[in-house]
């Protein structure tokens, strides 16, 4: 009996070992994905609080309408956020929910 309690603490060691060295990597992989996506992140919040308050997003129009006869870059980027949105809504629509 005591060379199988023996196997099985060696056993065990090994596997918490190893579990360890799991996490590690798994910490490191998530830390390297946070750092590259944080814009998308971002963005999800932006639209969340846009979603909440949608005169934020008439304030943000108007003001890119009056800076783009000044700023044609800006009335560019307005449109293509307007675009972002426009196909992130598109595609929820077709996503269907885990909760429903």
């Amino acid at each position: 009996m005591n060379k199988r309690m023996k196997s099985l603490q060696q056993q065990r060691e090994l596997l918490v070992l190893r579990a360890a060295a799991q996490r590690d990597e798994a910490s490191s992989i998530g830390a390297e994905l946070h750092q590259r996506l944080w814009p998308v992140d971002l963005g999800i919040g932006i639209a969340h609080a846009l979603r909440r308050r949608p005169w934020w997003a008439v304030a943000g129009a108007a003001m890119l309408v009056v800076a783009g006869g000044r700023r044609k870059g800006l009335l560019l980027l307005g449109t293509r956020l307007f675009t972002l949105w426009e196909l992130a809504m598109v595609v929820r629509k077709q996503v269907p929910r885990h909760g429903a």
